[in-house]
């Protein structure tokens, strides 16, 4: 043990020996006395200040008085200042409403990973989402694309929902 421990368990023993047998000798005179001092006898009368002269005591106000009569009750904040007159105020011009923009078919989520020539026809290899498609002319892919044309350099394909026409890079025109 070191010595912090030894003198920390002695600390402890102590106290324990004085919580159980400590002093159980009868209160002394002091304490007694101070008992009764801090006692009030029950026929005393509380001491009141004398009123002077200068002391003065606001009459009260009917609450109509505070209340502003003219403002709207539901309104919890009103305004502190009123608006300017009408004149002032210029009217606000009319909103232009512009067409909303035509709709523009998303970025392909194709990424070309290779071709193949088999003789007749091209065969294109796309990655979607961890996902591997070997395409052909004719395939709809994810249900949204349609694959119109593959040349040696581009893909081109169709978005479904909005009849737009997307191209994808292919690679070089070698066989």
């Amino acid at each position: 043990m070191k010595p912090r421990h030894m003198v920390m368990t002695g600390l402890l023993i102590v106290a324990a020996y004085l919580a159980f047998w400590g002093d159980k000798a009868a209160p002394t005179a002091n304490a007694a006395t101070f008992k009764q001092s801090a006692r009030k006898p029950a026929d005393a009368a509380p001491v009141r200040k004398p009123v002077t002269e200068n002391t003065q005591i606001a009459a009260l106000l009917p609450r109509a008085s505070l209340m502003h009569e003219e403002e709207d009750e539901a309104n919890l904040f009103p305004a502190k200042s009123k608006p300017k007159a009408a004149a002032a105020v210029a009217p606000p011009a009319p909103a232009v409403v512009s067409p909303p923009p035509a709709q523009v078919a998303p970025p392909l989520p194709f990424q070309f990973i290779g071709k193949q020539f088999d003789g007749q026809s091209w065969e294109v290899y796309l990655e979607s989402a961890d996902q591997t498609l070997v395409v052909h002319i004719g395939d709809t892919l994810l249900g949204a694309y349609w694959v119109d044309e593959i040349k040696p350099t581009l893909l081109t394909l169709t978005f479904l929902p909005l009849e737009a026409k997307q191209t994808l890079a292919i690679g070089q025109g070698e066989e």
